[in-house]
């Protein structure tokens, strides 16, 4: 990942919006899910976060793989929103951080 600098983080959801409710676990999967971000399977056995919260009024449940949980924090400490990390990196950054994880390039 040479030439991306966490300094260069594009602050492009810290719109505020927060959970009335909510609670965050790093949970080992006991079955397999699939990662809100990437779409990639967690397999059973893996580390994820599982986030539940209530925005708006609505429940939604996300679940983010050990990967795409260190992506957010590198790149994104100031602000995201759930399901859109891909979009957004590509954006700020240029490229598909999936290509360089999984050897798609």
């Amino acid at each position: 990942m040479e030439g991306v600098r966490v300094s260069e983080c594009c602050c492009i959801y810290p719109d505020g919006e927060k959970a009335t409710v909510g609670r965050t676990e790093t949970r080992r999967a006991r079955k397999e899910h699939v990662c809100d971000e990437c779409r990639e399977t967690i397999k059973a056995g893996e580390t994820y976060e599982h986030v539940t919260g209530c925005w708006d009024g609505e429940w939604a449940t996300f679940k983010t793989c050990w990967f795409c949980l260190r992506i957010r924090e590198d790149f994104f400490p100031c602000g995201w929103n759930h399901g859109c990390l891909v979009e957004d990196f590509i954006d700020c950054n240029g490229w598909d951080y999936r290509d360089f994880a999984w050897g798609r390039s």
